[in-house]
């Protein structure tokens, strides 16, 4: 009988603490709803996007389809990071929230070293930075006035590949 009051005791435990944490885990994820995502005091009114071209903001801006108006703990700037850095001409991209109502990204851009290809080739102008990644320059003059990569036996040269390796 002493073993069967103690087992219903400890299951009686368990279940309120299992209780306990359920609708406290609820009540957390409600106040944080009420103090943050849903609270109209945080809502996204400007964005700041810092870099030195502006074509390259301006790609960012569309990318990032960043609404004015969404509430700013609504946006995934983890997910948004890693987005914007898939962009070859961006080396690093840093994103904060700025209370109540601005989200700033800064960007680290890729800066050229050398130019890829021939001269017959002007179709495009693709530069890799010192860390062989290929990207696009930002224009024909400023790709023009590098040093030349030619006879580069890797992958196949476009935006985002890298240059390390045997071929090179």
């Amino acid at each position: 009988k002493e073993w069967v009051a103690r087992s219903g005791i400890v299951l009686l435990l368990a279940v309120t603490v299992g209780v306990a944490y359920l609708l406290g885990s609820f009540a957390l994820k409600e106040a944080r709803g009420l103090l943050l995502s849903d609270n109209p005091e945080y809502t996204l009114t400007n964005y700041v996007i810092k870099c030195e071209s502006e074509s390259l903001r301006q790609f960012v801006s569309e990318q990032a389809g960043i609404k004015v108006g969404t509430n700013l703990f609504l946006v995934d700037i983890g997910k948004l990071q890693e987005e914007i850095e898939k962009t070859p001409n961006i080396r690093s991209a840093v994103i904060s929230r700025i209370l109540p109502g601005t989200l700033k990204i800064e960007l680290v851009e890729r800066f050229p070293v050398a130019r890829l290809g021939n001269r017959a080739d002007r179709r495009k102008y693709l530069v890799v930075d010192e860390e062989g990644v290929v990207f696009l320059a930002r224009s024909r003059s400023s790709a023009d006035a590098l040093p030349m990569i030619t006879g580069y036996a890797g992958r196949r040269r476009s935006p985002g590949n890298s240059m390390i390796g045997s071929g090179c």
